[in-house]
Formats: C-alpha cells, structure tokens, sequence
C-alpha cells in the first residue's frame, strides 16, 4: 500500500491541522492509501527539514509540504524532488479550515503522484529548487487579472482560491470605493485573532478595519491615482499588544485604468524584533570597538595591507581618519608603518598564516603627526569554505608607554648595575689601599731611621731621602685609592662651591691661556655645602682638567650651579643612588672630543684610562667619585662622540645655612719631641709593629708589643697603671680595634688611645660615636708624625688614676 506523508508546520492553527488531517485520512482511506502525518510543536523548521528526510528515506509515493517557506525547507523539497520523490508544495500558511480544501490539497497530491502530466496547481515556496518549475505556477499580474475576472462573475476557480488561501500573508481587494471584494484564508483567521468580524465582503475598508488611521484612505486614494504600487509599515497596539505589519497595495490595471488593489498584509513584528536586536547588537559592538584604547580592523594579505574595515580607534591611534585607510583613500596601512619595520611586518604575517595560526608582533609606526608610536598587533587569518584565504582580522594597541617604560628601566638596571660594580671596585681598592699603607709605614719608618743614623755619612743620605719620598708618593696614591672607596678622612666644615670654582677656574685660565674660553655662571642662590673644601676642590679640578685635555684644539669650558629640589620618583627615574632632599648641582660642560659607548661606563674605575702609556693611570676621577659619594652626593655623565663631555654634581645643601665660614685649615707641625712615657703597641702585622716600634724608640718611648686583641687587652688589663699611652691599630684579624678600644675603657676610662689605620678612621664602617674624643693617625706616617701624634696624645688625655 503507497505511502504520503503530510508535513506542516502549522502549530499556530492547531484546528485547522486537526481538520485537514481528518479530512486527508477519510479521503486515503476512499484511495486505498496511507497518509502519515509530520511536522513540529512549535514553529521550528528544522524538525520539519527532518520530516521530509525521513519520508525520503522510507521512499514514500509522495510528499506534500504544506506552509513553511522557510530557506531550509525550501531546500528539503528541492533535494527530495531530486531523489525521484513526487513532492506538493504549497507555498505560505495551509489554513485548512474547510474540508473542501483539504481534499483539494490531497487531490493534488494524489494526482501528481500519479500522473505522467505535470500538475499545475502549486504554488512555488520561497527558496524552491528553479528544477521543480515544470509543476509550479507562481502568482503573477495575469493570474490576479482572472482572480478579479473569476470575482466579478462570482465564479472564483478552485485553483485561484486555492492560491489565495496558501498564502501566509492576509490578502483583500477593494474596487475603487474601497469596498472590499474578495478575501483569502489567512486575514480571516487574522481577523479572528484580532476579535474582529470576519465576514467583510462587501463592507469597505472603514467598516471592516475600524482602527485603521485616516492615511491609509489617502495611500489608497494614491495608488489609484498613480497605478504604482505602494509599500507601508504600520504599527498597531491592540489589546496591549504591538503589531508592526508592512503593507503592500499593488493596482490591478484594466484598459490602462485602475479597476481595484490588492492588498497583501504581512506581519514582521518577529522580523522588526530581530531587526531591531541585531542592530542594537551592532551598535554595541560599535561602541565597543569605539571605546577600545586601539584598532580594530579587517584588510587584505596584499603589500599595502588594503583595509576592508577600520575602527574609529584609527583616528586616536594613527592621526588619520578611518576613511582615509579604507580601500587605500589616502594612504595604505603601509604607509602607516614605520620603513624599518615594514619588512619584519610582512615576513612575521606570512609566517602565522603559513603555519595556520594567530600572529602576535610588536613594530613601529609614524603617526600623522609625525611622531613615532610603538604597538602592538595580533591577528589572525578568515579563511572560506575550501580553505582559500579572504583577509586578515586584528587589533592594533598603541604600547609606547609600556616600551619606553621598559627602555627606561633597562637603561636604570644598567646604571644601578654600574654603581653596584663601582661599589665592589671601591671595597677592592679600599683594601689594597689599606695592605699598601701598612706596607709603606714600614718603608717609611725604616727609611727615616736608617736617615737619622746617617748624620755622619752624608753621602748616603739622599738614598735614605729618596726612599722617603717615594714612599710618600706612594702614600698620596693610596690615599687617592681611599677617596675613591670612600673611606678618606674628610673634614666636615662649611665650604662656599662657588669661591672653590672661581679659584679652580683662575688657575686654569693661566695655564691654559686664551685657546679654551672659561665661562662661569654660578647662578645658585644657596652654594654652600658641608664638606671637605680641598677633596671638592680636588674633585672640581680633576673634571676640569680632564676636559681641558679633551679640548687639543681649544674650545670652551663652562661651570654652572643651580639648586634642585628631588623628590623619591625623581632620583629613581635618574637612577641616582642619593637620598630625596635639596642639591646643589654644578655642571662642568666642554665642547671637547667626547666620549663613545665604549668608554662613558668606566671612566670612574680606577686605573681606566684612555691615554697612552706613560700619560697617566686616570685614577683622578675615580677618587674624584669616591669623594662626592663621601659627601653623600653623586655624579652624572653625558657625552657623545664629537659632541663634548657634560659632568654633573648632586651635592646636598644643609637645611639650615652654617653660622660661618671655614674655608681652610693649616695644620700645625711641630718638632719631633723625645718622651720617657711607656707605650702598648697594638699592630697585627710583624713589619709594621717592628717599624713602629724602633721609631717610638727612638723617639725615647718604651714599647709593649701586642699582635692581637685578646693579647692587648691582657696585656693592659695586667699592667694598665704603669702605661702612658695604648697605640691601636683599627683593622685586626678577630677581635677589631673598636672592640678592643672599647675593652680598654671598660678597664680604664681615662685611658690614653692613639688609633690608626689605613683607612682613615675605616669611614663608613665605624660609628662615629665609637671612636669619640679618640686622637687618630693616619698611616703611612715618618718618626716626624708619629712625634707630634704621640706628644697630642699624651697631653690631651687625663692621667690614670693612681699616678703623678
């Protein structure tokens, strides 16, 4: 027994499915056939689809599909069509509420399935495959002509019925006074859904559609008198509910007169909704994208990067409007790209295409402006169907901050690392400095002894004097070595910058004569800093003497002061290793040779130097920065090949400006006098306490060796009355000379102490208080020294208790 399946998707007339369904059963029964029935709950067209693949693959004799011209089943029909399956399709809304026409809808399905002859009475969907034209008949002007030619004879043909109730949208006609002559199925069940009467022929437009506003009566008014047709929308609330219908009114034209118009309403609330959310969609990707700190775009893999789409974000990014990029208006992408970067571009593009992923790149670009911007790009490839590249889609975000953040941090770990490296050179030469002094107290101690034993040879006492002098030579260089570890014994007095320079520069104008041209513009209001006048002096000159030496040709040699204010951000973002406070800043500039990338790291290393052998050892500046670093300030440097040398100095300004002026100090040196006091000497290193120890003799002083602490604390606290003075080396193996100072007062408070040390006091490692009220010697020193330290001793401590 054949079967015919009936699909329809006509879930918003229940009855009139129930209806056809009755109908289209009692007439396969008459046949000998049977009818299945298919089709959703609900208006998804997809369980549709469905349906007519299933009947397909049963191979049934026939399929009817009734309403649904929805794309997807359109195309289901045409592929069942092309499977040898006979197929009815009646195109728009079956509203079977009659059973006539339900039996005419299975006659028709019967019949073409089984007929030779192509069957006429169907109505084309939308969508439908153009190979089932053979037996579809598509409303057209003339079959509306004979609509209107059956009406007017009361004899409307079963097929031109047929077609007018299978239409999804409410069709009427009126005659020119705008009475309506005939209907379809689909506005009557429109009608009833709107509580409206639903037998209106013969009524006019106002008797039937009460609501209907006085401008439709002039759009009808217009298509009669013009014969074009008119295509309206309009929006009505009824019982709370909005309905949006578009309305077309076509003429129906006899004679060249208009005789009548037919009006097809069609309901596109659902459509306006979907209209009205995909475009809030789009304007919310709109602001989206306008908002996003960068580009967004969609272009060609071509050189010029052609642009389909740009963001309005191209405009802050860029300088240049969107449409100056789209299609290449103005300039390509391209031409956005910075010339150094272009190629790098193209070839990191390619490669993510070519390896089927995302590509991520930083480059640079020119703005309309001009300037420079760094940013940053990923995208990807849309591809089609079959594989075939169709353009590129990104963002570009502008990262210039970010990369010149980064440069700027490179270029602070580098300073920071350099000034990390000039504090270990720092402890290394301290140390030398240190191992080198005591090696020159013994030179120097034997030297001047071996002198004053030479009173009666003569001549071999310029021997003993050029051993002496050496080793003071020696001892300035340590000294210099100390500076730069910043562990030199400075003074700490008031010292006017601007008098120092003026001096400096005077010197050198008369050295230098009129080939270098020294300006001065010390514009500071506050130039008095706490110091040391001679080490800054040094400093100030060791600068300038340098660039005097840059200069071979002469030139021009510039000093400027000024005060600065620098906050925590400043001296971070400058890398420079102070304190936030008050400076004064001296610039010594010269428009000498300058200094290349090779050489400006190192110049204040110790014994770096550029010059030829034999020229010098360069150690000038770097105890130059040891002493500004003493004076808790710090140095910076500019130069460039060619360009000239800018130093500048950060020295920090007093908070309250000093009652008076110290600007030197003369040491008093007195004669080497003779003593019968009884001295401890402290000093861990054999040479040297030999030395000192013959020179205190000499001088008439009884000595007690100690190598150690723990040996001089012994020793002092088993014979400490009979002692006049404790000589105390600072630096020592085990026990320091700190600790052992302070185990000698615990013995004794009134104890007489003389230190001494390599390192001037061992600046930055021993608390000032520590060695308070404590006379110091610094080391290398001759019986000359050692005479006027001992006597100032002896004379500024309190006798022990307990003696004369």
């Amino acid at each position: 027994m054949d079967e015919y399946v009936w699909i329809s998707n006509l879930s918003h007339h229940p009855e009139a499915v129930k209806e056809t369904q009755v109908v289209l059963a009692r007439k396969a029964e008459e046949h000998g056939v049977i009818v299945t029935f298919a089709g959703p709950d609900g208006d998804d067209p997809n369980v549709c689809v469905q349906a007519i693949r299933d009947a397909v693959d049963r191979r049934v004799a026939g399929i009817m599909v009734g309403g649904g011209h929805h794309p997807d089943v359109a195309a289901a029909i045409a592929d069942a069509a092309r499977a040898g399956v006979p197929v009815t399709a009646i195109a728009g809304v079956l509203v079977a509420q009659r059973g006539g026409l339900a039996s005419r809808a299975f006659d028709m399905l019967y019949r073409l399935n089984h007929s030779d002859e192509p069957n006429g009475d169907s109505v084309r969907p939308q969508g439908l495959s153009a190979d089932l034209d053979a037996h579809v008949e598509l409303i057209t002007p003339d079959t509306v002509r004979a609509f209107r030619a059956s009406a007017d004879s009361g004899e409307v043909s079963a097929q031109y019925r047929l077609m007018l109730d299978t239409l999804g949208d409410a069709v009427h006609m009126v005659d020119r006074d705008l009475r309506i002559i005939q209907t379809n199925a689909a506005l009557t069940g429109w009608l009833s859904h709107l509580r409206l009467e639903t037998e209106i022929a013969g009524k006019t437009i106002g008797e039937a559609f009460p609501f209907l506003q006085p401008h439709v009566f002039e759009e009808y008014a217009q298509v009669f008198a013009s014969g074009e047709p008119l295509v309206t929308f309009e929006e009505t609330s009824l019982g709370g509910e909005i309905v949006i219908s578009e309305t077309r009114k076509i003429p129906v034209v006899e004679d060249g007169r208009v005789v009548s118009v037919l009006s097809v309403i069609r309901d596109v609330t659902e459509a306006h909704r979907v209209r009205q959310r995909l475009e809030e969609s789009q304007r919310r990707i709109s602001v989206l994208m306008d908002n996003l700190p960068g580009m967004a775009y969609r272009c060609a893999n071509d050189a010029e990067w052609t642009m389909e789409f740009v963001s309005s974000g191209c405009r802050q990014l860029t300088g240049y409007a969107p449409e100056d990029l789209l299609g290449n208006a103005r300039l390509s992408y391209s031409d956005v790209v910075h010339p150094d970067d272009r190629e790098m571009l193209y070839e990191a593009v390619q490669r993510g295409i070519a390896a089927d992923e995302a590509f991520a790149l930083t480059y640079r670009i020119v703005t309309a402006h001009g300037s420079e911007k760094w940013v940053w790009e990923q995208g990807t490839a849309v591809l089609g169907e079959g594989g075939e590249l169709l353009a590129l889609e990104g963002f570009i975000a502008d990262i210039t901050a970010r990369v010149l953040a980064e440069q700027e941090k490179e270029v602070l770990q580098e300073r920071l690392g350099r000034a990390h490296r000039m504090e270990e050179v720092g402890q290394l030469a301290g140390g030398i400095a240190h191992d080198f002094n005591n090696l020159l107290g013994g030179i120097m101690g034997y030297a001047d002894l071996i002198k004053r034993k030479l009173i009666g040879q003569p001549e071999l006492v310029p021997y003993a004097e050029a051993v002496v002098e050496s080793a003071a030579r020696a001892s300035e260089l340590t000294a210099q070595l100390l500076a730069f570890s910043q562990r030199a014994r400075l003074r700490s007095v008031p010292v006017d910058l601007h008098k120092v320079v003026e001096r400096i520069a005077e010197h050198l104008s008369l050295r230098v004569g009129p080939a270098i041209e020294i300006l001065l513009h010390l514009d500071a209001i506050e130039a008095v800093v706490q110091g040391d006048a001679d080490q800054l002096g040094n400093v100030v000159l060791d600068i300038a003497e340098n660039a005097v030496e840059a200069m071979p040709d002469g030139g021009s040699l510039t000093f400027r002061t000024f005060a600065i204010d620098l906050d925590q951000a400043a001296c971070r973002r400058r890398a420079l290793a102070i304190d936030p406070g008050r400076y004064l800043n001296l610039i010594i500039e010269d428009t000498g040779m300058g200094m290349g990338e090779a050489v400006l790291p190192h110049i204040f290393e110790p014994f770096f130097t550029t010059k030829t052998a034999g020229d010098g050892v360069g150690l000038g500046l770097a105890a130059a920065w040891g002493i500004v670093r003493e004076h808790r300030g710090t140095v910076e440097v500019a130069s460039e090949p060619g360009e000239g040398s800018v130093f500048g100095l950060y020295l920090p300004l007093p908070r309250r400006a000093p009652r008076q002026m110290v600007e030197e100090q003369v040491a008093i040196e007195e004669a080497p006098i003779a003593g019968q006091s009884r001295v401890l000497l402290v000093e861990d290193d054999p040479r040297v306490g030999e030395a000192v120890s013959s020179m205190l003799e000499q001088l008439g002083y009884k000595v007690t060796m100690a190598t150690d602490g723990e040996e001089a604390l012994h020793t002092y606290r088993q014979a400490w009355a009979e002692l006049d003075l404790v000589m105390l080396d600072l630096v020592m193996p085990g026990i320091s000379g700190v600790q052992v100072l302070q185990g000698l007062r615990e013995i004794n408070p009134a104890a007489r102490v003389l230190l001494t040390s390599g390192y001037d006091l061992s600046a930055g490692e021993i608390a000032a208080e520590d060695i308070a009220e404590t006379d110091f010697l610094r080391k290398p020193f001759g019986v000359q020294e050692l005479s006027v330290a001992v006597k100032a001793a002896l004379q500024r401590s309190a006798p022990p208790p307990g003696r004369a």
